[in-house]
């Protein structure tokens, strides 16, 4: 199974990181894509971390 997660400028951004933690956990694939208000909020290399 696999989930494409996509993330936008919102304070809800820094929530994305938990979800995809979470679907890692449970063997589940995670693509992710961030808009680049979602890269003034959030690091890219924490959702990296997240979703490996």
């Amino acid at each position: 199974m696999a989930i494409v997660l996509c993330v936008t400028g919102s304070i809800a951004a820094i929530e994305a990181v938990k979800l995809a933690r979470e679907f890692r956990r449970n063997d589940i694939e995670v693509k992710c894509f961030m808009s680049e208000a979602a890269c003034d909020i959030l690091n890219p290399n924490a959702m990296e971390f997240a979703t490996s």
